[in-house]
Parts: structure tokens; sequence; C-alpha cells
């Protein structure tokens, strides 16, 4: 994740949290952390990004 966060700083794209780490099989807790980091993701978009 780290490696991850630091090629995106070096090319200049916003991240918009720390991002979710899950080892193997995600428990509610993880899966409720994607979610809400996907929700962020979505909120960060212009609108009308990614319709078709």
């Amino acid at each position: 994740m780290k490696i991850l966060n630091g090629l995106l700083k070096e090319m200049q794209v916003g991240l918009v949290g720390d991002g979710v780490s899950v080892r193997y099989v995600p428990d509610d807790g993880a899966l409720a952390e994607c979610a809400a980091l996907g929700r962020r993701v979505a909120e960060t978009l212009p609108a009308g990004e990614g319709k078709a």
C-alpha cells in the first residue's frame, strides 16, 4: 500500500484516503471501509464522469 500511494503521489494523483488493507478474507468491518472509500472516490469525481 505504501509503494502504491508513493507512486500515485509522484504522478500527482490526488488521494481521497489512505486506502484499505485486508489480508485474505475481508470481514464486515473491512467491507464497510471499502464501501466508504468507494463513496469518497465517487464524491470527488466531477459530475458526469464515468457515464457512457
